[in-house]
């Protein structure tokens, strides 16, 4: 019988094999037209109703904003496949108008199928503000294909309202969280976005796609990862690190462990209240070790490695099968991170 273990730093052991993910709350039915292969993404999420928070990771309340079409509503355009991105401009900054005088084009070449963006002003000028950009993606729009053009005209939302004065939830995040953009991922949860430029070089609108093309990533890994018959040995979660840390993992007994053959190893690394800034300013290097069994101080066997996020959170999920060989006798290993 094959078999795959799943050893987390944040925590644990998987089973190889399958199993029929759980029945999706009812959704609006039937994935849309640019999901080629439904069997390769997650099964669409059910809008969840709720006034909705303003902290990083909470869930997105329903909103309605006034646009140049019209008024848009979350939760009637919800179709549990997409995300839902912000951008915010603000003339005090530079670098938020350097992100809204960007290239339109660059953005749509970049952007995966299932992304809405909204675009928002909170300048005296904001009608005027998302009317020129709305022209400005017009234009880009103009060069592409019939069904393209169709495609992101119903999925670009120009907020004709300044963005500080809205009434509802869109509203109390930007008062509460002031940034050049925040998002919604396809587990409606309020995200921050990143750095929106290259590390030597102007900012560009364009990065935003990144956001929505790294949500669809985490959406068709948890999928994957909730499907398989795995068997979750925890080995630390919610501690704090600053330098090194040890734990203690409970291993399936020797016998049991022979019956494996794939080793993963979780790692999930966050921020502090879950905000970017709370993060290292730097990356670095870290690592989880194997501490012998006879001298438990002496942690040489490295069983993975990774490189940390610049002020940003992450995780990682990291096939280290040819470590298994070294938790052969199973039982108790003292670990060292």
């Amino acid at each position: 019988m094959c078999r795959r273990i799943l050893v987390g730093v944040a925590a644990v052991l998987v089973a190889c094999g399958t199993k029929t993910p759980g029945t999706a709350p009812p959704v609006p039915p039937g994935p849309p037209a640019y999901v080629d292969d439904p069997a390769d993404d997650p099964p669409p999420r059910a809008f969840e109703d709720g006034p909705g928070g303003t902290r990083p990771y909470d869930s997105a309340g329903d909103f309605t904003v006034p646009t140049l079409a019209g008024a848009w509503s979350l939760s009637e355009h919800w179709s549990g496949f997409d995300s839902h991105v912000f951008l915010v401009r603000t003339g005090f900054s530079e670098y938020s108008r350097t992100l809204w005088e960007s290239s339109p084009a660059a953005l749509l070449a970049a952007s995966p199928p299932g992304v809405h963006y909204f675009f928002l002003s909170d300048d005296p000028t904001a009608r005027y503000d998302v009317q020129a950009l709305a022209e400005r993606f017009e234009s880009a729009l103009a060069a592409r294909s019939a069904a393209s053009a169709e495609h992101w005209r119903e999925r670009l939302h120009f907020v004709d309202a300044r963005a500080s004065i809205l009434e509802g939830w869109v509203g109390d995040v930007v008062r509460a969280r002031p940034a050049a953009g925040f998002a919604i991922d396809r587990f409606q949860r309020l995200r921050e976005v990143g750095m929106l430029a290259p590390v030597q070089g102007a900012p560009a609108m364009s990065y935003l796609a990144n956001e929505a093309a790294h949500f669809d990533f985490e959406a068709r890994r948890e999928y994957v990862l909730s499907a398989r018959e795995a068997l979750v040995v925890p080995v630390v979660a919610h501690r704090r690190v600053e330098a090194e840390a040890f734990f203690d993992a409970e291993l399936p007994g020797a016998a049991d462990l022979a019956r494996y053959d794939t080793l993963e190893l979780d790692l999930a690394m966050t921020c502090t209240d879950g905000v970017d800034a709370n993060c290292a300013d730097w990356d670095a290097g870290v690592s989880l070790a194997l501490c012998d069994r006879d001298a438990p101080d002496r942690c040489e066997t490295e069983l993975g490695r990774w490189i940390t996020t610049y002020k940003r959170a992450g995780r990682w999920v990291t096939d280290a099968s040819p470590m298994l060989a070294l938790l052969g006798d199973g039982g108790r290993r003292r670990m060292r991170f």
